[in-house]
Formats: C-alpha cells, structure tokens, sequence
C-alpha cells in the first residue's frame, strides 16, 4: 500500500502538468496563437509553455522513481534510517518542483533568476539523486 507522502508527493508533482497544459491553452485562445509562442521571456504563453514543458520533464521520471521508492521501503520498519531518508526526498522532490514551476510560470521574466527558482532546481537534483540511489541500498 502506498505511503500517504507518496500519494500527496505524486499528486504535487503531476497536478501541474494538467493545470499548466490547461493554462496553455487557455492563453492561447486568449492571444489568438494556435501553437508556439513568443520569443519573449517575459510574456504570459511563453513563461506558461517553458513551466509546462518543464513540470511535463521531470514527472515522468520521478513519478516512477517515486513509486519505486516506496515499493522498495515500505517493507522497512517505519523510523528506519533508509526509510525515513525515502520518506524525506520524496517530499523534498515534490516541495522542489512545485517552487520551481510555480516560479517559472510567475516570474516577470524567464532571464529573471529568483532564488525560488535556484532553490527549486537543486532541490530537485539533490533529492533526485538520492531517490535514484535508494533502490540500490535494498
């Protein structure tokens, strides 16, 4: 069964793919563009695209490695070193992404480098990481 930090973690990684998606479209038909966008780093589609298309990136790995994650320990007494350290990245993955799209698709400009954003992507890489070792130590 899965972890209830496993199942909200998923939710916040792949809810934005579908509110994004929906957000995209919905601009679209608001500037009358049927695909592409601007080559302008502070325009609405634009910033709403690149957040899509990165949140649409990461979900489809991480979402598996999530759930292999929590396959591999949850047969691991709970308060166990390994498990705690799942549990943990797994929410640290899923806090991470949801910064760093929420800041790509909010930011005045995509050449903007709000700390949020930095934050977000290491986050990402770092509990990425550890995710994809986990698996490994069982």
């Amino acid at each position: 069964m899965l972890q209830n930090t496993t199942l909200l973690s998923i939710t916040a990684i792949s809810a934005p793919v579908f509110a994004l998606g929906l957000g995209v479209s919905l601009m679209r038909i608001k500037q009358g563009r049927g695909s592409g966008c601007k080559d302008d780093p502070a325009d609405p589609l634009t910033k709403l695209v690149r957040a899509h298309a990165n949140a649409a990136e990461y979900a489809g790995v991480l979402i598996p490695l999530i759930l292999l994650v929590d396959a591999r320990t949850s047969r691991l007494l709970p308060g166990s070193a390994l498990r705690t350290v799942a549990e943990w990245s797994i929410v640290g993955a899923a806090v991470s992404r949801t910064v760093l799209v929420a800041t790509l698709a909010t930011c005045s400009s995509l050449n903007d480098g709000p700390v949020q954003r930095k934050i977000g992507a290491v986050g990402t890489y770092i509990f990425g990481a550890i995710l994809s070792v986990i698996p490994l130590c069982l």
